[in-house]
């Protein structure tokens, strides 16, 4: 049971910690878009994000 018990801790502590490490995924993800952006000179998209970009024909 002692073994039991000691994953039911770590599956507690995971839970507080995985919404963290998404979060810093995302930021990480985004700031590497951008800095590729910058690179290729699309420049940044602006207040809003990539939302009215694309117009319907």
């Amino acid at each position: 049971m002692t073994q039991l018990a000691h994953a039911s801790h770590w599956l507690a502590q995971v839970a507080y910690v995985a919404p963290v490490l998404v979060l810093l995924v995302v930021l990480g993800i985004t700031s590497l878009r951008d800095r590729r952006r910058e690179r290729r000179g699309e420049g940044s998209p602006g207040p809003g994000g990539a939302i009215g970009r694309h117009t319907r024909s």
